[in-house]
C-alpha cells in the first residue's frame, strides 16, 4: 500500500544538524589535497580517505565531448568490486574510467544501477533491463562498441528513477502521470514467481528527491525532510528522521552496518543520534558499498573513497 506523506512531518520535525564541538573536529588522511572540499569529523572516528579516480583536468568550451557531460545528465553508480561507473543516458554512454572501458547502450536510458550479485540492471524510459550478452555488439560510427539492450519488464509508467535496496530487489521512484503524486516502488521476487513485481511503499504530493534503504526500511527525501518507512510493518508505520534546515536532500545512501548518509548541493551528513554534516563539498553524488563510502566530486569530476564508515554507527540512533 501507498504511504502519503503527512504534511504535519514536514511542519513538526525539528531535527537539527550538531556541528562537531570546537577543538575537537579533524580531517581523515589523505595522500594530496581533495580541492573544494572541507571537513569536520565526529572526535572518536579513523577513517581514511584516498583517491580512486583523480580530478580530471578542467575542460576547455571547445571540447565538443566533455561539453556533453552535463553535471544533471550523469548518473554514477559503484559495481559489486568497488568500481565506479558513469552514464549519460541521452548519449547512450557508460564508462569505466579506472579499466578504461566506454561503450555505447543501443537506446537511450534513464538510470542504471548495479546489484551485489555483479548484474547491471539498465532503465530506459519505460523498460527496466539488462545487456544483452548472448549477442554481439556492433561498433558505431563514433568507434564505440554498442552493447544490446535486453528488455526486462515494463515500468508502471514513464520517466522513472532507479535505487537498490539490500541484495538483489531495488526501489523506482516517479511521478504517477494519473493523480500527479510522487511514488516509490520495490521492486523485488515473490516466492513462487517468475520475475519481481512493483509494490507501492510511499506516496506524497510533493516531489521526491532520493531514496535508500536495504528491502526492509526505506528512507525517503522529500525536499529537506527524510522519512523512514517500515517496509514489512503495518501501513502507516512512517516517521521523520532528518529535516536539513536549509537545503534540499539529494541523495541518500544506507547500510545496516553503518546507517543513514545523506548528500546536499553543497555537503555531505550523517544521520544518527547527532546529525553531522561532516563533509564541505559541492555538486556530490555518494554511494555506500559495504563499509566503504563513494563520493563523486562533480565540481572536479574525481571520485574518492572514505573507509571505515561503519564508525559513524557509534553515533547512530536507533534506525
Amino acid at each position: 500500500m501507498a504511504m502519503p506523506l503527512p504534511l504535519i512531518l514536514i511542519a513538526a520535525l525539528n531535527l537539527a544538524i550538531g556541528p562537531c564541538p570546537a577543538g575537537e573536529t579533524s580531517a581523515p588522511p589523505t595522500d594530496q589535497t581533495i580541492p573544494n572540499t572541507t571537513w569536520a569529523l565526529p572526535p572518536g572516528l579513523e577513517l581514511s580517505v584516498e583517491w580512486v579516480i583523480t580530478p580530471a583536468p578542467a575542460a576547455k568550451k571547445t571540447d565538443k565531448q566533455t561539453a556533453g557531460n552535463k553535471w544533471d545528465e550523469m548518473r554514477f553508480d559503484v559495481d559489486a568490486k568497488g568500481i565506479p561507473w558513469f552514464g549519460n543516458g541521452k548519449r547512450k554512454l557508460m564508462v569505466n574510467p579506472l579499466k578504461n572501458s566506454l561503450f555505447l547502450l543501443s537506446e537511450p536510458f534513464l538510470d542504471f544501477a548495479w546489484l551485489q550479485s555483479g548484474q547491471l540492471i539498465i532503465l530506459t524510459n519505460t523498460t527496466l533491463g539488462f545487456l544483452d550478452n548472448s549477442r554481439e555488439p556492433v561498433t558505431g560510427a563514433s568507434g564505440l562498441p554498442i552493447m544490446p539492450f535486453k528488455p526486462g519488464m515494463g515500468m508502471p509508467y514513464a520517466g522513472m528513477r532507479l535505487t537498490v535496496a539490500g541484495n538483489q530487489a531495488l526501489y523506482i521512484q516517479g511521478q504517477n502521470p494519473r493523480d500527479k503524486q510522487y511514488e516509490v516502488y520495490l521492486l523485488k521476487a515473490a516466492e513462487g514467481e517468475k520475475g519481481p513485481r512493483a509494490v507501492t511503499l510511499f506516496a506524497s504530493e510533493e516531489a521526491v528527491t532520493a531514496t535508500a534503504g536495504d528491502g526492509g526500511s526505506l528512507f525517503v527525501a522529500v525536499g529537506r525532510l527524510v522519512v523512514r518507512v517500515r517496509v514489512e510493518k503495518e501501513k502507516g508505520n512512517m516517521v521523520g528522521v532528518f529535516a536539513h534546515p536549509t537545503q534540499e536532500i539529494t541523495g541518500l545512501a544506507f547500510s545496516k552496518e553503518a546507517g543513514l548518509f545523506y548528500a546536499t548541493a553543497s555537503a555531505i551528513g550523517y544521520v544518527g543520534e547527532d546529525n553531522y554534516e561532516f563533509m564541505k563539498s559541492p555538486k556530490t553524488r555518494i554511494s555506500l558499498h559495504g563499509k566503504e563510502l563513494y563520493v563523486f566530486l562533480g565540481a572536479g569530476n574525481g571520485v574518492i573513497k572514505i573507509s571505515d564508515v561503519d564508525q559513524f554507527s557509534k553515533l547512530r540512533s536507533q534506525q
